[in-house]
């Protein structure tokens, strides 16, 4: 019994390792915030009049939207998320201002403090 518990929880280290690695190298964080923090990544994809989120698609997307759009859209929390689009950071002061474009990547991160 103890020789399965101990290999089934090695088999657990070996996961999570692996899922701190993905994170490091997706989210292209540094080791100590890897700790703090994990991130939710959402990505987001323009075509046309459709938003794809995640390998769904969304209809309701129209040409000119705002991140603020989105963000309120998917009743993500204003104050947990960091939002990317095309690889830049966008300030939260500029949610409201920043238009989405066709072809424009966006990425919100959702953080979670823990430990």
């Amino acid at each position: 019994m103890e020789y399965l518990l101990k290999k089934k929880c090695s088999s657990w280290v070996w996961i999570y390792r692996k899922y701190l690695k993905l994170l490091k190298n997706i989210c292209k964080i540094d080791d100590r915030n890897l700790n703090s923090y994990h991130f939710f990544t959402f990505k987001f994809l323009m075509r046309g009049d459709a938003m794809i989120l995640n390998n769904e698609e969304y209809k309701n997307f129209k040409q000119g939207m705002t991140v603020e759009d989105v963000i309120q859209y998917k009743d993500f929390n204003r104050n947990l998320i960091i939002v990317k689009i095309n690889g830049n950071l966008v300030n939260k002061n500029d949610y409201n201002k920043r238009k989405l474009k066709q072809d424009d990547k966006v990425e919100i991160h959702y953080l979670l403090a823990g430990g």
